[in-house]
């Protein structure tokens, strides 16, 4: 679905030129959840905004399903560290936001039926129904990123993009909403890609692992995570887990040493 073609992104000419990332490949299949793992400043977000289209490559090219990806779309959603919902508008309001600026509603009235419909689904299914008019205020900070990936998967997304998404939120929190999206995913099939800081969190959540080296960020390892769907909170207890978990810090630690390639 998505590949990445030895993408770099260069700030600034010159000598004060920074080469934030260099020559970076990647492929997620449609259905996988891929997170990307790395040190602070390896890449992670920029490919993300890259992927976006909130930013554009130096060279390289980003396709998704075989099409350039040249500027932001619906096809694909955005999930960020903060809820960044607007403040002046209802949980139901920011969740169908989306759906007002999507290109097929002046054309095909029936599907935008029922993605509206689909909204109202997805706020019944992470718990905000009775929530629905209630402004983001008034809510938790996990109400408040449920409601932010509902919006995302509003319009039905190619891929889903999350940029740290429960970094913020308390340990407790942040497990029920990594288990929220893996209910989700396992229902509607999503796509995802996942940055993330915490190796037990993508080893977790994702199908594979891919771990950045700092500075130029590059993908210098790609490891499958082979453990059986459902996965509960019993699964982070298991040799399996466990191993994986291991590799994935052994590349990450490999990749921050000053040998690295």
């Amino acid at each position: 679905m998505l590949e990445a073609v030895n993408v770099s992104r260069v700030y600034g000419t010159g000598p004060d030129a920074v080469t934030a990332l260099e020559h970076m490949r990647l492929t997620v299949r449609s259905g996988e959840i891929v997170c990307l793992v790395g040190s602070s400043g390896c890449g992670k977000s920029t490919f993300l905004s890259l992927v976006a289209g909130l930013e554009t490559p130096t060279s390289g090219r980003l396709l998704l399903d075989g099409v350039p990806l040249v500027e932001p779309g619906a096809d694909r959603g955005m999930v960020f560290q903060s809820d960044s919902l607007f403040p002046w508008l209802s949980v139901r309001d920011n969740v169908q936001f989306g759906l007002s600026l999507h290109e097929t509603r002046r054309t095909h009235g029936g599907l935008m039926g029922r993605l509206y419909a689909h909204c109202d689904e997805l706020l019944e299914q992470v718990g905000l129904w009775p929530f629905r008019d209630a402004y983001p205020a008034q809510l938790s900070g996990g109400m408040r990123q449920r409601a932010s990936i509902v919006r995302a998967l509003a319009t039905r997304p190619a891929i889903l993009l999350m940029d740290e998404p429960f970094g913020a939120l308390d340990a407790q929190t942040r497990e029920e909403m990594q288990l929220l999206l893996l209910k989700l995913c396992a229902e509607y099939g999503t796509t995802v890609l996942f940055v993330t800081h915490d190796v037990e969190e993508a080893v977790f959540l994702g199908d594979r692992v891919v771990v950045m080296r700092p500075r130029p960020g590059r993908a210098v390892a790609d490891v499958a995570v082979p453990i059986a769907r459902p996965r509960d909170r019993r699964t982070r207890l298991s040799p399996e887990f466990q191993a994986i978990r291991g590799q994935v810090l052994d590349h990450l630690y490999e990749s921050m040493s000053t040998d690295s390639p």
